[in-house]
């Protein structure tokens, strides 16, 4: 249940923000915040666990690392956190030089990525622990969340999609020539 954690962290803190009126690039910046958070807590983990073996060691990590837990997810959410921080570092520079076009558009492709890439990435997390190890034997209820997951990554590579088209022509109309 730890690895969803930092999921819900970045939707509360964007459902907590939007409510408050924050800006666009604020509420990319939580969530980026949320999962560059997660990152380092991982890492801490990973370093505290035993740090006198070392990572290299392959058989020593395996029997005293939970290596998939601790390093994959780590690798999960300083990835995600990065493309996040990219993105309200985007958003940011257009407030502060007027180039903001459609704050309200920039929002709406916010929520369909966020809801999109946070409910695509910890919705089988969670079904595979609600259903422990025997989980294999629900072949049915893996193909719907397998299919739900999959038409929400749809959502949310639509919605940065529409957030790349939205912020190029905020730029463009910004600095296109006079003419």
């Amino acid at each position: 249940m730890l690895p969803l954690l930092p999921h819900a962290l970045a939707l509360a803190a964007a459902v907590a923000l939007q409510f408050r009126g924050t800006s666009p690039a604020g509420l990319f910046s939580a969530v980026a915040l949320s999962y560059l958070a997660a990152a380092g807590l991982w890492t801490l983990a990973e370093a505290s666990i035993n740090p006198s073996i070392p990572m290299t060691d392959g058989a020593a990590s395996d029997i005293y690392h939970d290596t998939y837990y601790v390093i994959s997810h780590n690798r999960l959410y300083l990835e995600t956190g990065v493309v996040w921080a990219a993105l309200a570092g985007v958003i940011w520079v257009q407030q502060r030089i007027g180039a903001m076009v459609a704050p309200r558009l920039t929002r709406v492709a916010f929520w369909g990525l966020a809801t999109g890439q946070i409910l695509a990435s910890a919705l089988p997390q969670l079904i595979i622990h609600l259903t422990g190890p025997r989980h294999v034997d629900f072949p049915g209820l893996f193909g719907a969340v397998n299919l739900l997951a999959t038409w929400l990554s749809a959502i949310a590579a639509l919605s940065f999609f529409a957030l790349t088209g939205l912020l190029t022509w905020s730029l463009w109309q910004r600095f296109r020539p006079a003419g």
